[in-house]
């Protein structure tokens, strides 16, 4: 990987992996909308139109409920919920000794209360660790990532709107991940 191409997936990372814990507040939401910031978040497939539109942050905090909180199909995008069919699993487990391991604190308050094995933990975890570690990135990569797969094509079916491109948009980049690791 380039070091302009790895910084961009850590960012990207870092940016999915807030979008999947926090629901949006007003400062978000207006910082997305930005140009700068609206332009790339396009170039990436997700569309800012529902947090520039009718959408208020009652609406998108309802979305994102339904969405990543309490999805009505297979649950939140959890690793150990959705492999193993319950919470606090093995891959819970797991995720926290490797952030032990390379000294990464999770935030409890995240996503009231988001378990370490959490979509949006896992992404901001692979974000530090991708440049300083790679080995441990690769090993959430191969371990912890590849199984979000799932859940993110269920929520990417869910039709148009900020979270089902978030879906799609996270899709397409755990495939620009999983691509180096799959073809060699």
């Amino acid at each position: 990987m380039t070091d302009e191409r790895d910084e961009a997936l850590r960012a990207t990372a870092r940016l999915f992996g807030r979008l999947f814990l926090f629901e949006l507040d007003e400062d978000t939401r207006l910082q997305l909308v930005e140009p700068e910031f609206a332009k790339a978040l396009e170039q990436v497939g997700i569309s800012v139109e529902p947090l520039e539109g009718e959408a208020s942050l009652d609406d998108l905090a309802a979305q994102y409920f339904e969405a990543i909180v309490q999805p009505k199909t297979g649950g939140p995008p959890v690793q150990s919920l959705w492999t193993e069919g319950s919470y606090e699993g093995d891959s819970a487990v797991a995720v926290r000794k490797l952030a032990e391991a390379v000294g990464v604190e999770f935030d409890r308050g995240a996503a009231r209360g988001a378990p370490h094995d959490h979509l949006g933990c896992l992404l901001l975890l692979w974000a530090e660790t991708a440049g300083a570690r790679p080995d441990v990135a690769e090993r959430l990569e191969s371990e912890h990532l590849e199984w979000a797969q799932v859940p993110l094509s269920t929520l990417a079916r869910g039709g148009k709107g900020f979270y089902p491109d978030l879906g799609r948009a996270t899709l397409a980049w755990l495939a620009e991940v999983l691509q180096p690791r799959a073809a060699g």
